[in-house]
């Protein structure tokens, strides 16, 4: 896919960024990584609705906890 958005670089002079911030965004990262290449296998393979619709709520999930994840950081 073309059109993804790189997550935010943090400001230099208002965040201090250190390794537990590195480490935490190169989880996050990996996590959305995974989640596109779910879509992604999901959008060639899929063989019935209930799939897409257990592998959506899956990644609604995830994406909730990456969300929470930041506001607690």
């Amino acid at each position: 896919m073309p059109n993804r958005k790189p997550l935010p670089e943090p400001e230099p002079g208002r965040h201090h960024v250190n390794e537990l911030d590195r480490l935490r965004r190169q989880m996050r990262l990996k996590d959305l990584a995974e989640m596109i290449k779910t879509l992604e296998e999901l959008k060639h393979h899929a063989k019935t609705s209930q799939e897409i619709v257990n592998a959506l709520e899956d990644i609604r999930e995830n994406l909730e906890y990456l969300e929470s994840d930041v506001k607690h950081s």
